[in-house]
């Protein structure tokens, strides 16, 4: 288990918005695969058909708060999630 900081750091990401230092159990690639939303962080990763930034605003509904998006998610995207953390 690592902190959204921790793994912030290993990753070399920035923040876009930082609300507060989860604990992060699961790595989620597909948001089909939720089970866990309170400790898991969504990597929003571009395949050939779709962004995973499109199943953010989801995967918040469900209780996600830890994402880690592209460059097409702003600061100002970012704020309309204000209990989430965005790295980017």
């Amino acid at each position: 288990m690592y902190s959204i900081s921790e793994i912030a750091t290993i990753i070399g990401a920035t923040y876009l918005q930082q609300y507060h230092d989860f604990s992060i159990e699961n790595l989620l690639l597909d948001s089909r695969k939720l089970l866990f939303p309170k400790t898991s962080l969504f990597f929003a990763i571009c395949g050939p058909r779709r962004t995973g930034n499109l199943f953010v605003a989801e995967l918040y509904e469900k209780g996600v708060r830890n994402f880690v998006v592209d460059e097409t998610i702003t600061a100002d995207v970012a704020a309309t999630y204000p209990e989430a953390n965005f790295c980017r």
